[in-house]
């Protein structure tokens, strides 16, 4: 650093062991090239746990995470920050109930549709590495000119293609009620009872997306193949905005014997101040 002037340090595993140092690289915002998984396998440190990536972040040095080498190391970036992140929230003691992809498994036929098969995929594997149990999925919409039925026929085909993937990994498929062909119960029943029989795929229940005249009686549907549940502030009935009964939502839940993770899925104004309320009487509710 004083001779060679270097603007960035590679991997930086004993730069705690220099208080004078490590003042030196914090005060002149030299960045640290953290690469967790090679630090390991080459005992540069003797595991995570013992890591000071974690004490370089809370001094506020420049940290980034990267591979070293991606073939020898058997990583990206994306798993480096995969692992990180999933270790940060064990040591907080937070669970990650859960992660999501944006598909569409409607896509017809040809590179498009082999993409979004692909791509969830990998997000299984993203799931597997943070120790998710459930990944939240889509069905999708229908294309310009083809047929609902299609749709739904493309839909059930896909969800069983990457269910194998699902089930090896041990991450849960959870489709969500979210407009387009999962609008309503029916339409939701139709792709449930396509999929093959798996314990490892079932239903995503979001409190807030079914809008027909009566959306609590559209929930209790669709509640006993719930392996993960979404809950919001405010419901729409007949597409009018209301109050959501929380009271009524867990009953729900209760009644259909659900006993997995329950999500608040905020998106009304004043997250910071609203949020904690909400998050109080939820758990008022559960107890």
């Amino acid at each position: 650093i004083h001779h060679c002037g270097a603007h960035r340090i590679g991997h930086g595993t004993r730069l705690k062991e220099s208080g004078d140092l490590l003042n030196f690289v914090n005060d002149h915002r030299i960045p640290l090239e953290i690469c967790l998984k090679s630090n390991i396998q080459t005992r540069a440190v003797s595991s995570l746990a013992t890591h000071p990536f974690r004490f370089y972040l809370d001094l506020g040095l420049r940290v980034t995470l990267n591979t070293d080498n991606r073939l020898i190391t058997d990583t990206t970036v994306t798993d480096e920050y995969l692992v990180n992140m999933k270790e940060l929230t064990f040591r907080l003691g937070l669970d990650i109930s859960g992660t999501a992809i944006g598909n569409d498994f409607c896509v017809a036929e040809g590179p498009g549709r082999e993409k979004q098969l692909s791509d969830a995929r990998t997000w299984i594997d993203h799931a597997a590495v943070l120790g998710a149990p459930v990944i939240r999925i889509f069905a999708g919409k229908v294309p310009k000119g083809d047929t609902e039925a299609a749709a739904i026929a493309r839909c059930i085909e896909g969800i069983n293609q990457v269910l194998d993937h699902a089930e090896k990994r041990g991450v849960f498929l959870a489709l969500e009620n979210h407009g387009g062909i999962t609008s309503t119960p029916a339409q939701m029943m139709r792709i449930i009872k396509g999929v093959r029989n798996s314990k490892f795929f079932g239903v995503n229940l979001d409190g807030g997306n079914f809008r027909t005249d009566d959306p609590y009686r559209d929930m209790a549907v669709i509640a006993p193949y719930a392996i993960n549940a979404q809950v919001k502030v405010a419901i729409f009935r007949d597409g009018k905005k209301e109050a959501a009964d929380l009271e009524r939502v867990i009953k729900i839940l209760r009644d259909a014997d659900y006993r997995g993770y329950v999500v608040l899925e905020y998106e009304e104004k004043d997250p910071l101040g609203e949020i904690p309320g909400y998050l109080r009487r939820l758990r008022e509710l559960i107890s």
